[in-house]
């Protein structure tokens, strides 16, 4: 005899909650700036929420050494949870790709970064 049985429905992944709001440094939200090559970075998966700018230096601030190159421009990307960050030089993008792998925040063991080439 055969057994039919129905396969069980795949779950749906679940994401770690982007953590809280972070505001500029400077009391204005950080503005849309003109991409530079090499100077963006994927971050996910994340459950966004709808301050993608404000969640991101939320993580950066949970870093050792946190961030302090200036703004940064956030967007979301047609994959679920990938947001892409633009920073102002490679240099930082690269300085928070390497403080990131470096030493990876708790409770976000499973969010990767890594250098981004979407502009």
């Amino acid at each position: 005899m055969v057994s039919s049985s129905t396969p069980e429905p795949t779950p749906e992944p679940i994401f770690p909650p982007a953590p809280p709001v972070v505001p500029a440094f400077s009391g204005v939200p950080d503005v849309a700036f003109a991409p530079v090559p090499g100077a963006a970075v994927q971050i996910g998966p994340i459950q966004w929420g709808e301050d993608i700018d404000g969640e991101v230096r939320g993580l950066i601030s949970l870093l050792p050494r946190g961030y302090s190159g200036g703004r940064i421009c956030a967007r979301k990307t047609n994959r679920d949870g990938i947001v892409v960050v633009h920073f102002v030089s490679a240099i930082d993008a690269i300085t928070f790709d390497n403080s990131w792998n470096a030493q990876v925040p708790k409770g976000f063991e499973s969010v990767s970064v890594q250098l981004s080439t979407d502009l």
